[in-house]
């Protein structure tokens, strides 16, 4: 057997598209936090995959997002690449 590595053969699976990285998020957006493993940087910690909060600003590339744990208001920095619009409630 070869060694992968030495191949070229580092990495399979999705990365970061275009549209991901450039999205942009406006002050009150609700959106949905969903941790990418393929980038790292302003990655959030893992305990606040699948949450919900609101868009309450921006600090460089980074999105500053309001929400409740546990009761408490929390504020994190989180790159977009780990961000989705949260979907619209049917009325």
């Amino acid at each position: 057997m070869t060694n992968k590595k030495a191949k070229g053969i580092t990495r399979k699976g999705p990365k970061a598209t275009i549209n991901k990285i450039l999205q942009e998020f406006h002050e009150g957006d609700k959106i949905l936090i969903k941790i990418d493993s393929g980038e790292q940087g302003g990655m959030p910690d893992p305990r606040y995959h699948g949450f919900t909060g609101i868009v309450t600003g921006h600090q460089g590339k980074v999105v500053k997002i309001g929400l409740k744990n546990g009761g408490l208001e929390k504020e994190l920095l989180v790159n977009p690449i780990h961000l989705k619009q949260a979907q619209k409630e049917a009325a």
